[in-house]
């Protein structure tokens, strides 16, 4: 997965986390390697649960919260993405992220125009916004469609002029 996908859905406890956690308390080899885990499934995260909340009495008030919320955030995200709309949206961003911010992004007369899914309508492409011409329009579906998006891609771009 790519950096998107890594900010759209959290798979592991934060590195500061660790190293605030490793502060306040001796870890065991098993605790380490169930808090710096890259987890996949909610499913998979038991050792996880387990861990944080063996850890609770021995972190301070703010550690264990902390804690706390990054697992409770984890298996949402995790179950987030086993979702359609989280299939269409990890799919789309991995499409768009090598090329995107390079063409679409860097190109001013696209400022308005986003590029994503939409929860109605998963396994579809969506691009919205606004657009001075009738021209810049046919260039965007241009770049859009030789990029061989991963859905069918649906323009809802209003031309100003």
């Amino acid at each position: 997965m790519g950096r998107w996908a890594d900010y759209l859905v959290r798979r592991q406890v934060s590195q500061s986390l660790c190293a605030a956690i490793e502060k306040e308390t001796k870890l065991t080899d098993a605790e380490r390697d169930a808090l710096s885990a890259r987890y996949d499934r909610a499913v998979d995260m038991k050792p996880l649960r387990a861990v944080a909340k063996a850890l609770g009495p021995r972190l301070s008030g703010k550690t264990r919260a902390e804690l706390a919320e990054q697992v409770r955030e984890m298996g949402e995200d995790l179950r987030y993405a086993k979702t359609d709309f989280g299939k269409t949206v990890l799919t789309i961003n991995a499409w768009l992220e090598p090329w995107y911010k390079d063409t679409i992004r860097a190109d001013a007369a696209f400022d308005d125009v986003m590029i994503g899914g939409d929860a109605g309508a998963p396994f579809r492409v969506l691009v919205t916004g606004r657009i001075a011409t009738r021209t810049e329009l046919d260039r965007l579906r241009q770049i859009v469609d030789s990029r061989s998006p991963p859905f069918d891609v649906e323009y809802r771009v209003a031309v100003l002029s």
